[in-house]
């Protein structure tokens, strides 16, 4: 594959993953449903990582730096934010089958 396909590739890659974040993030149907208390949780959490990602991808090319450093902090803030939400989520199930029983 030729350099100008493949850079092709990647920036129509980088729209879609783009665009499939704001379609998470304004669409209905969720993870975590938005009624919930904490139904917002994950939608935060999908545009923080895709945010990260992409400061990561445009400005860490730059020789690191202050946004390099940042868009990694963001990054691992969100991956410990996800694993509260998914916590989140057991402990609530197990409430609900502890309370139907």
């Amino acid at each position: 594959m030729s350099a100008t396909k493949s850079k092709g590739f990647g920036l129509f890659k980088e729209v879609v993953l783009f665009l499939l974040t704001i379609v998470y993030v304004a669409g209905p149907v969720d993870l975590v449903p938005d009624f919930l208390p904490a139904g917002w949780l994950d939608d935060g959490l999908v545009a923080l990582i895709e945010g990260a990602r992409l400061v990561q991808l445009y400005c860490g090319k730059k020789g690191g730096g202050f946004f390099s450093a940042l868009s990694r902090t963001v990054m691992v803030i969100a991956i410990l934010a996800a694993i509260g939400v998914v916590a989140l989520i057991v402990g609530i199930v197990a409430l609900i089958v502890h309370l139907c029983q």
